[in-house]
């Protein structure tokens, strides 16, 4: 099924702006709770802002701790300061706060962990999918230490952070705005240019009048880029490459930023049929292409 073309050409024509992404922060600071006094909500677990936060320790608890990345509070896998069972995560899964039990996903989030010790003791931090599937993990010992998980598109349903053997905590969860899962997919074919793979992301839901986008990075800074947008996989050879999208919209006259990115966003318009496709690739002029281009994966966005 088409989109109608007013609807699509106001799509495009929006993707064709450049802005930031907006972030969602929860950082535990908003808590009543003291230096000597720890908080146990309700029964093991906290919902706050499309996320469930729960522990397979004795009870989720926030403390008051002078080391905390945004003071005051950090997140512990226990309610007694002076005692965290060493193998007691903090989990944070993202679920639809208006019912409570549908899954969502993001495509990026990160996190502080904060330690309250030095002496060595390795933590962990892992990203799960909907079906369970660990898509990443991340160790180290280091105090005061930043998180940081990316997809390319939106398929992180669970962090998991895993303490070492002393008080370690969560702080400062920050993660694009979940979404329904299957809403975006990676349709690869990527081409390789200067600094290997170009990577372009999606976000958003894809629901009439909400924000959507895409990210490209990896690529050389400054570079002149241009994105294709279609209704159709194409699968075509280009430049070496292959072109993802049918070519129904070519965004042109674009820049890599100093970073090595690009990002446009746009607002998704109205009378959208759900079960649309959109598929939307990024091309870039980049010397060490096989002719003097490089690609990133191809997606597709589905709508609701």
């Amino acid at each position: 099924m088409r989109t109608p073309l007013v609807s699509f050409l106001s799509l495009a024509s929006l993707l064709s702006a450049v802005a930031s992404a907006q972030d969602v922060t929860i950082d535990f600071d908003d808590i009543d709770t003291t230096a000597s006094q720890s908080v146990k909500w309700s029964g093991d677990h906290y919902a706050a802002s499309d996320v469930l936060f729960s522990t397979n320790g004795g009870a989720l608890g926030a403390f008051r701790v002078s080391w905390a990345n945004t003071s005051p509070n950090i997140a512990c896998g226990s309610t007694d300061p002076t005692f965290i069972f060493p193998d007691a995560s903090v989990e944070a899964a993202f679920i639809d706060d208006a019912d409570g039990t549908t899954q969502l996903v993001t495509q990026e989030v990160s996190f502080w962990v904060n330690d309250s010790d030095s002496g060595g003791g390795k933590w962990a931090a892992e990203i799960y999918d909907v079906a369970g599937i660990r898509l990443d993990r991340i160790t180290g010992t280091a105090e005061d230490e930043f998180i940081h998980f990316e997809r390319n598109v939106p398929e992180i349903h669970r962090v998991v952070f895993l303490p070492s053997p002393d008080l370690d905590g969560m702080d400062t969860l920050v993660f694009d705005a979940p979404v329904l899962p299957g809403v975006w997919s990676d349709r690869g074919f990527a081409l390789a240019g200067t600094k290997g793979d170009p990577q372009l992301g999606g976000t958003g839901s894809l629901e009439a009048g909400t924000q959507l986008g895409v990210e490209l990075r990896n690529v050389v800074p400054h570079s002149p880029a241009f994105v294709v947008v279609g209704m159709q996989f194409l699968g075509a050879s280009l430049f070496g490459g292959t072109l993802v999208p049918t070519p129904d919209i070519v965004i042109a006259g674009l820049f890599v930023d100093a970073l090595g990115e690009l990002e446009l966003t746009g607002t998704m318009p109205a009378g959208v049929p759900s079960g649309t496709d959109l598929f939307v690739q990024a091309w870039i002029f980049d010397p060490a292409g096989p002719r003097g281009f490089a690609a990133s994966n191809g997606l597709q966005a589905t709508a609701p």
